[in-house]
Formats: structure tokens, sequence, C-alpha cells
């Protein structure tokens, strides 16, 4: 049997099966992200923000209803955003285009809803 415990590493949605004790978070997350453009899950690290996103409300997300792009901080947020767009685009980005236009791109490429996930984004404004 696998073990339910990860310990620093975060949970996916992978890890749906042994994920728990979080329902009532993921349904309010999962309210949440139909009320407004933007939602901001804080909390000290180490909480399980990453693994309440990746996991929780990505479990609550058939694949044809949202495209999430994971955008990790890294030592230049630009590049990171760019390189998670790479990720996620079927056809070529146009390199100096706009954010919205690369996210309109991406749209085209796979017609549904993108979410982009900034994981460690509190770090901008720590260091």
């Amino acid at each position: 049997m696998k073990s339910p415990f990860k310990f620093l590493d975060s949970y996916t949605r992978e890890d749906r099966g042994i994920f728990f004790g979080r329902d009532h978070e993921i349904s309010e997350l999962y309210r949440r992200v139909f009320q407004s453009k933007i939602l901001l899950v804080y909390g000290v690290s180490g909480t399980g923000k990453s693994s309440l996103i990746n996991c929780g409300l990505a479990s609550r997300f058939d694949d044809s209803d949202w495209l999430p792009v994971n955008v990790r901080r890294g030592s230049n947020i630009i590049n990171s955003l760019n390189e998670a767009f790479k990720k996620q685009a079927l056809s070529p980005l146009k390199k100096y285009i706009s954010v919205s236009e690369k996210l309109q791109s991406i749209y085209l490429d796979h017609f549904k809803p993108i979410y982009l996930i900034f994981d460690q984004f509190e770090e901008l404004f720590i260091f």
C-alpha cells in the first residue's frame, strides 16, 4: 500500500486517491474560482497551498474544463512565465508578442479556459 504522506513534496492530481482532509477548503476554492478573475491563496510556507491547488482543486476539473499553466518564480518571473507558456503552446509563440497575445494563442490551441497558477509568487515580494 502506498503511503499517503509525501513529507516535503507537494501532492499532484495523480495523488488524489491518497490526498485527504481538505474537502472543505477544496470546495471553497472551487466555488471562489468562478466568482472572480483572480484568486489568491496565501499561507505560511509548508501549509499545503500547492497541494491544495495542484491536487485538490485540480481534481475538481475534468481535463476538458481547464488548462492549468503552472509558473514557478525562478530567478526571473518573466522568463518563468514565458517558459510555462512555451510548454503549453501547440503553435510556436512569437518572441515579441504581449502576454495577452500569448494567452490568446494558447487558448486557440486548446479551446479551454486557462488558469495561471503562480507557485512561490510571494517570493517576488520577499527577495
